[in-house]
């Protein structure tokens, strides 16, 4: 059965608040502290009431626009009626705030913390206004202006976020009613992406989002990394904006793992999990045997079959990999210009490092090409230096930890077991292998205390955040005269990639003493009180960083509902 297990990293803690009142949803604009329309703010077309009603934006952004000629809000019908839309013009500004803070949390989606609503819609392209309507991307209701976004922790001390990374304030993404207001959508997508799109193509591309632009605290200027805010900004140099709201992000639910378990008795690829990166050629899953059928092709493009974790994996941290393998055929020097040996390689893998243009393996030790971020289990054929199996890590600094175990030669048909062991402790990887159930090797640990390459000073980092097979290019190798290539072909099956970096509660503190956990905090950690009413969304509620081996308070510092389920979440730092 294919099971992929999150929330390693998660301990979810259940208790009743039964004498606590209830609050409003506190995801939203709480109240407005501060509020000067400027010059050239909007008006109801006819009445001239201006658009300064600060109610509009407390509390959910418009799902539906009331009156005769309301309905649904969605992204070609964005909010426009004077009650459902602040304006700020020129030299105006607003400041908002919640009822919580509102955290800067990896766990957040895309690392966004904030979302702001506009008015934009998109535009029609087919003259069909009934419900069928086509865009082409480009949108109504943004106009052309010029606007800031300041966050503060007491109101007092603003920190500007970066206007070139900051999206447009009332530009992409238009409002949907039917989305979900605490989840934002993919930054990376862009306008040209909704050419064409009808509305449920435009939803798709949302992935159930409600739009809005998002926000990352990491975007603050002149400050060190920002752990919380209560206070919002928007100051307008230029034209005017129109708002309907604010949210915070909720962190997503599966944002840590717990192990991975894949036998492919089911398509992988459909099970929405598993991905390809590079050539789909060489990678098929075989229904009748139940396993992956894998090619490796030098000859191709860096390529990959993946599973994402969600969250990175540290050298610091205790985690296992076992996987079986069967090699059928294998030929060296596929490209006769390259005719030594090649690696074929499994493992874990810093995804934004192997995916990289010029990423490429067999370039070493290499200030700009050369692979980092890696936990290796590799295979080198014999082109007459003897068949050698290489397991180890690679860092982000393009520092080798890599045990060389030869000449053990794999047979072809042959089935191996290989399973892979990180002690952090003792800074070693240990990998045991079976050939038909029977010992294979022995193979040689792998030792953070021996690195080659990369800056002085000892290893320093994985950050390994998937599982790959991983189909290398030939392309990039250092040292021609002992350039290889490779072709093979052979299955994978019964993957398992376990991580051993569980959250100890201690304690539960009592209502008298405010909603919390105390947590046995690890050196160099971060973490996290998240709470849920439903288990469907969650709420960032309580930060702390653990400076050492010492037990740590988790409060919650928002309103609390009269019921809630929490649960503590912990990254490294």
């Amino acid at each position: 059965m294919h099971c992929i297990k999150k929330n390693i990293k998660i301990i979810v803690v259940t208790f009743l608040l039964g004498s606590i009142p209830a609050s409003k949803a506190t995801s939203f604009v709480s109240s407005v502290v501060g509020y000067h329309p400027g010059s050239g703010f909007a008006v109801e077309f006819g009445s001239g009431l201006g658009f300064t009603n600060t109610l509009s934006v407390i509390g959910e952004p418009s799902r539906e626009t009331p009156g005769e000629w309301g309905g649904e809000v969605n992204p070609f019908s964005p909010p426009y009626l004077a009650d459902q839309l602040l304006s700020i013009g020129e030299g105006g500004y607003v400041t908002l705030t919640f009822n919580q803070p509102v955290f800067n949390s990896p766990n957040n989606p895309y690392g966004l913390d904030f979302i702001l609503f506009g008015n934009a819609g998109f535009n029609i392209t087919n003259g069909d206004y009934s419900g069928g309507g086509v865009t082409d991307g480009s949108v109504f209701g943004s106009d052309a202006s010029t606007a800031s976004v300041w966050v503060s922790e007491d109101n007092q001390n603003y920190f500007l976020l970066d206007q070139k990374k900051s999206p447009k304030v009332d530009g992409y993404f238009p409002i949907d009613g039917q989305g979900e207001f605490s989840l934002p959508v993919n930054p990376a997508t862009l306008p040209s992406d909704f050419a064409e799109a009808d509305m449920e193509q435009i939803r798709r591309l949302y992935q159930g989002a409600g739009g809005g632009n998002g926000y990352d605290l990491d975007w603050a200027e002149g400050t060190p990394r920002l752990h919380s805010i209560r206070y919002i900004k928007v100051m307008v140099e230029s034209g005017k904006i129109e708002l309907d709201g604010a949210s915070i992000v909720a962190p997503v639910s599966n944002a840590s793992w717990a192990s991975l378990e894949e036998d492919f008795s089911t398509d992988p690829l459909r099970a929405n999990h598993w991905e390809i990166f590079g050539d789909t050629r060489l990678f098929e899953w075989d229904h009748a045997e139940e396993r992956l059928a894998v090619n490796w092709d030098s000859r191709l493009s860096n390529s990959y079959f993946y599973i994402p974790f969600g969250s990175k994996v540290s050298r610091h941290e205790n985690f296992s990999l076992k996987f079986e393998i069967q090699l059928n055929q294998l030929e060296l020097g596929i490209d006769p210009a390259k005719p030594f040996t090649f690696p074929l390689a499994v493992g874990l893998v810093n995804l934004a490092s192997v995916t990289r243009p010029s990423f490429y393996r067999g370039s070493g030790i290499h200030e700009e090409f050369g692979p980092r971020g890696l936990v290796e289990w590799s295979y080198h054929a014999d082109s007459g230096f003897g068949a050698t199996i290489s397991s180890g890590l690679i860092s982000l600094d393009n520092q080798w930890s890599l045990s060389n175990t030869f000449p053990l030669e794999m047979q072809m048909g042959a089935t191996y077991q290989v399973e892979m062991t990180m002690n952090a402790e003792a800074e070693t990887l240990t990998t045991t292998m079976f050939e038909n159930g029977e010992p294979f090797g022995p193979i040689k640990d792998a030792s953070l205390s021996e690195v080659f390459g990369g800056p002085e000073g000892g290893f320093t980092e994985i950050d390994v955040d998937a599982f790959a097979i991983a189909s290398y290019s030939d392309g990039g190798q250092t040292s021609p005269e002992f350039a290889g290539s490779i072709l093979a072909n052979g299955w994978l099956d019964n993957i398992a990639v376990q991580r051993d970096s569980s959250i100890r509660i201690e304690s539960l503190l009592s209502p008298d003493n405010g909603i919390g956990v105390q947590v046995q905090g690890k050196s160099g950690w971060e973490y996290w009180l998240e709470m849920t009413t439903d288990f469907l969304r969650w709420e960032t509620r309580g930060h702390a960083k653990s400076d050492g081996n010492q037990l740590i308070i988790l409060q919650d510092q928002g309103m609390v509902h009269s019921k809630g389920f929490y649960r503590v979440v912990g990254n490294r730092s």
